[in-house]
């Protein structure tokens, strides 16, 4: 009896659930099945693949982490600070010069990729090597500074920044807050610019962009001055420790 009633008990809430399947028109099949197979997308790029869409994220990204590298291998500041007769200017000049030839080597390395995965001809090349070049140095520029002020915390800002760059551009339901912080960073006027010239988009907004760019390149060497004066300035008491005799 038991069992019987347990039976029944089944196919009655069999039925039930037979009943409460949704049913979907042919319209409404085709519209799910879209949705359910379709591939991450890039934030206003298209899908997430090695293409002209995507290519201004990949740019960008790898020439931040480049100039991150840069100055895991190369010092950030002069050696010898406080005997240079040089100005804190000079001194943050001459030791950008050797991180910014790499940062532009760097920059014509991943537009010749670029040109050879997507087929550009010598002006396309030509043009995005420029401005990856330009963004190269806007990076490296901008990771001395943060080295230079902060020390090795830097290196952890300009790593968060990184993920910030892939996340903000991979994602596209990424809080509100993500994107406003990394307007803080060249980032964002490194892909306008790469956009204008790759995709012929936003063209209108290509000359602040680079304009913004040259400005972080110059804003970057003066921090870094500004943290070479700072070191500079040595108190009297640590002078007096360091030549009081043992």
């Amino acid at each position: 009896t038991a069992i019987a009633g347990g039976s029944t008990e089944l196919a009655n809430g069999l039925d039930t659930a037979v009943e409460n399947i949704p049913i979907y028109t042919a319209a409404e099949t085709k519209k799910l099945s879209e949705v359910v197979t379709a591939p991450v997308a890039l934030k206003d790029a298209g899908n997430l693949s090695f293409g002209a869409n995507s290519t201004p994220l990949y740019v960008v990204l790898s020439l931040w982490i480049g100039a991150l590298a840069i100055f895991v291998g190369l010092r950030t500041l002069p050696q010898r600070l406080l005997e240079s007769t040089r100005s804190s200017l000079s001194l943050a000049t001459r030791s950008f010069v050797i991180p910014a030839v790499v940062g532009i080597a760097q920059g014509v390395a991943v537009a010749t990729v670029i040109a050879v995965a997507n087929g550009y001809d010598l002006g396309e090349w030509a043009s995005v090597a420029a401005i990856a070049a330009l963004i190269g140095i806007a990076f490296t520029a901008t990771n001395q500074a943060l080295n230079a002020v902060l020390g090795g915390f830097g290196r952890m800002v300009s790593l968060a920044v990184g993920i910030l760059i892939l996340v903000t551009g991979v994602i596209s339901t990424v809080p509100a807050l993500l994107d406003t912080l990394l307007g803080f960073t060249p980032a964002n006027d490194a892909v306008t610019a790469l956009q204008a010239v790759i995709n012929s988009g936003n063209v209108s907004g290509f000359a602040s962009a680079v304009t913004a760019l040259v400005l972080w390149s110059l804003g970057g060497v003066l921090v870094t001055a500004l943290a070479i004066s700072r070191k500079r300035h040595v108190s009297i008491t640590t002078l007096s420790k360091e030549t009081q005799p043992v």
